[in-house]
């Protein structure tokens, strides 16, 4: 595999314990995208680290792409505020996205945790979206707002959401509660 430098993984083989790392990870799910045309999130990718869970989990995709046909409506683009920034950092692109898209800035939420954060972005993003429940949703973080678009996504049940992390941060909490077994020779 050119990504790890890996001639040949077996299929019990975990992505991080033969050499992958987070940005390689990012790497792995573009190549996924651009190769097989097959969306899938970093949730999905860390929840699947071995290469035969990663088979099934495209295979499941595959099998759900085929079924239905999902038409988003609308596409909203929400943008979580930077540490001392807010979403100053992203006007430029904000004002090319105006028009074609319908998109929402959020203003800072403060708390005790990731998740009582991403609680808060998840009720403010319900206050502020106009489009309705079968629209697509992207979330942009830069940061370590890009940790908490990502802590606000796992609020939601919809497939319709993408998180785009910008220069982010590590979401710790998710890495700890990682099963780092030991591959199989």
């Amino acid at each position: 595999m050119e990504l790890l430098h890996c001639s040949s993984p077996a299929p019990t083989d975990h992505f991080f314990l033969i050499g992958g790392h987070s940005l390689l990870l990012i790497r792995l799910r573009h190549q996924i995208q651009v190769r097989l045309d097959h969306h899938l999130t970093i949730p999905e990718l860390l929840e699947n680290l071995k290469f035969v869970d990663m088979l099934k989990l495209l295979d499941s995709k595959n099998k759900n792409s085929n079924k239905t046909e999902v038409s988003h409506k609308k596409t909203t683009i929400i943008f979580f505020p930077a540490l001392y920034g807010g979403c100053v950092a992203y006007l430029k692109l904000t004002a090319l996205l105006r028009g074609k898209f319908e998109v929402v800035l959020l203003d800072e939420e403060l708390g005790e945790s990731v998740d009582e954060v991403a609680k808060k972005y998840a009720k403010q993003i319900g206050r502020k979206v106009t489009s309705g429940p079968d629209s697509r949703l992207i979330f942009i973080g830069a940061s370590s707002a890009g940790t908490f678009a990502h802590a606000t996504c796992l609020h939601y049940s919809s497939s319709h959401i993408t998180v785009i992390l910008l220069d982010t941060g590590t979401y710790w909490d998710l890495i700890e509660n990682l099963d780092y077994q030991k591959h199989e020779m």
